[in-house]
């Protein structure tokens, strides 16, 4: 019997282990339509190709509207935010795989939250946090509720917290430079 004669396997590239969510995590999950909310111009230029004529049966705008909507859905579904004590885990859900990211607190350098056209009204708000490498990640349709800023801003270390709002200056979020 000899070992040496059998051809070695190439080693298959290893996809990096996941972060585990810990069970003390506290799980944000996107506002309950945002999966609508983010397709409606899609759907619009769909209705508004029918309205037009250019299709002349309900059939294809039905079948555009579904091709748009389940994926959209799908992804609403399968996103969430952890926060832990040290650490975001940004899990980005799709049709068929989701992946986790750690993002650890001592990475980021800001906060900031915007609400856009129609966040407050609609009860969300995207909250972009930048990492000291310059890179920005995006938190989206976060319930407006919640104040995750805030958190971010607590657990990050250093002078970090200086960028914060001084107590009864408003209840508008730090870098919200936007008018209703």
């Amino acid at each position: 019997m000899n070992t040496e004669e059998q051809p070695q396997q190439p080693q298959q590239p290893q996809r990096p282990q996941e972060p585990e969510v810990p069970d003390d995590a506290i799980e944000v999950a996107q506002v309950q339509y945002a999966w609508l909310w983010s397709s409606w111009w899609l759907l619009a230029i769909v209705l508004i190709i029918f309205v037009f004529g250019i299709f002349p049966d309900p059939f294809t705008p039905a079948v555009l509207a579904v091709v748009i909507l389940i994926p959209k859905y799908w992804h609403w579904r399968r996103t969430r935010y952890y926060l832990t004590e040290d650490a975001l885990i940004y899990q980005r859900g799709g049709i068929m795989q989701t992946r986790r990211y750690l993002i650890p607190f001592s990475r980021l350098k800001e906060t900031r939250t915007r609400f856009g056209m129609f966040g407050r009204a609609l009860g969300f708000q995207h909250v972009d946090i930048m990492l000291e490498n310059g890179a920005i990640a995006t938190l989206v349709y976060v319930p407006a509720q919640m104040d995750i800023a805030g958190y971010f801003q607590k657990h990050m270390g250093g002078s970090a917290s200086e960028d914060m709002p001084e107590e009864g200056a408003g209840d508008e979020p730090a870098g919200d430079e936007e008018k209703s």
